[in-house]
């Protein structure tokens, strides 16, 4: 029996890539990149988000989040306010026009995922999804 562990972590790698790139292509459209759509997402599911918390989300450094988050306010789809709880710092939340751009930009990847498992069935997607679970798991990510 050979040793499958290199063909299997070049092919997770390779489907990988293949997904992130038609993810890019479906959020071209839309205006932003996947990691503006990370960002967006953290934002939109973190209440009082601060750019500490986007970084450690995206698992960037705190200044390349504040870029990220420079950029997404410029393109209008997040403000920064005055932070409730502590005057000394600022919360980064999502405009209207955020939340639309989000949702477009959500169905997008969804679609966009969609196309690249349609060649599996929903049992194959399922035992995919359990064996991917497993792999994080035990690597500890």
């Amino acid at each position: 029996m050979s040793d499958t562990s290199d063909d299997l972590g070049g092919l997770l790698m390779q489907a990988t890539r293949g997904m992130r790139r038609r993810w890019a292509e479906a959020l071209e459209p839309v205006g932003i990149s996947p990691h503006e759509f990370r960002a967006l997402a953290t934002i939109d599911r973190t209440e009082n988000a601060r750019v500490g918390v986007v970084a450690q989300e995206l698992r960037i450094t705190p200044r390349s989040a504040t870029e990220v988050i420079d950029a997404l306010e410029r393109a209008t789809l997040v403000t920064r306010e005055p932070d409730p709880t502590d005057r000394r710092a600022v919360v980064v939340r999502l405009t209207d026009h955020g939340r639309a751009v989000l949702a477009t930009a959500g169905a997008a990847r969804r679609a966009s995922q969609e196309a690249h498992l349609a060649g599996l069935d929903e049992a194959e997607r399922e035992q995919l999804a359990a064996l991917l679970r497993r792999v994080l798991e035990t690597s500890g990510d």
